[in-house]
């Protein structure tokens, strides 16, 4: 049958063999080009690795897409409802029952395609649950407790960057250092607490109006910093927290 087609010759490479199939590697060669000689033998050496390597991999891909479509089958088959997120939360699959849970919105919402809770108490045990960035606060200045010094807080926030790196930080300073250490707050890259339930005083003149007059001195102090107050998203996206 190689006559009509003007074949004179082959070379043959084997690239997998089991024991029930064989895959090879064919190069035909025609009468313009003549018998297989040594140089093809040597470009066909440099060759056949390549290929034998891309049947393997096209093979493990083969096997990992069913395992894949196997394991997605047995899960949609599951009445509770399953969620497979990653380590930012993003839902990676969920079967039909969370899919149903997600459209009702009771419990669980997905934002963004992260995965959420609608009661922002439930949510921050998913955050925790899930390894997500946690918020910590740090109080400074209560009689026989930490002291609102300075190398304390540094000391604390390289604590906290050691042991959870993408945590958010906010420093409280009690009473007289509350302004004080709002300041180191801003300075090393923190968050800001205020208001009357840390400290009752303005300045050391007069009592504070209100909270509103501490979180106005707090939102133009920002400036300063090279810093702004956030908004509503941005300090929800910060968090991770839920839109209500």
């Amino acid at each position: 049958m190689a006559e009509p087609q003007g074949w004179i010759d082959t070379a043959n490479a084997v690239l997998e063999k089991t024991a029930t199939s064989c895959a090879y590697l064919t190069v035909v060669r025609g009468k313009s080009s003549g018998m297989v000689d040594e140089e093809m033998r040597s470009r066909l050496a440099l060759i056949v690795p390549h290929v034998r390597r891309a049947v393997r991999t096209g093979k493990v891909i083969d096997l990992r897409q069913a395992e894949a479509a196997t394991f997605a089958d047995i899960v949609d088959g599951l009445s509770p409802a399953i969620f497979l997120v990653d380590a930012e939360r993003q839902i990676v699959h969920g079967n039909s029952a969370s899919r149903s849970m997600l459209e009702h919105g009771d419990l669980l919402r997905a934002v963004h395609g992260r995965l959420n809770a609608s009661d922002a108490q439930e949510n921050l045990l998913i955050v925790v649950c899930s390894g997500g960035p946690l918020h910590v606060q740090f109080v400074l200045g209560i009689p026989n407790a930490l002291p609102a010094r300075r190398r304390v807080l540094e000391f604390l926030i390289a604590e906290l960057k050691d042991i959870m790196r993408d945590a958010t930080w906010t420093a409280a300073g009690i009473g007289r250092h509350q302004l004080e250490v709002n300041r180191w707050a801003l300075e090393l890259g923190g968050h800001l607490r205020t208001g009357l339930e840390d400290n009752i005083k303005f300045d050391r003149e007069r009592l504070a109006k209100s909270n509103a007059e501490l979180v106005a001195r707090l939102r133009d102090l920002c400036g300063e910093f090279g810093r702004h107050a956030a908004t509503a998203p941005e300090a929800r996206r910060i968090l991770g927290l839920v839109a209500g």
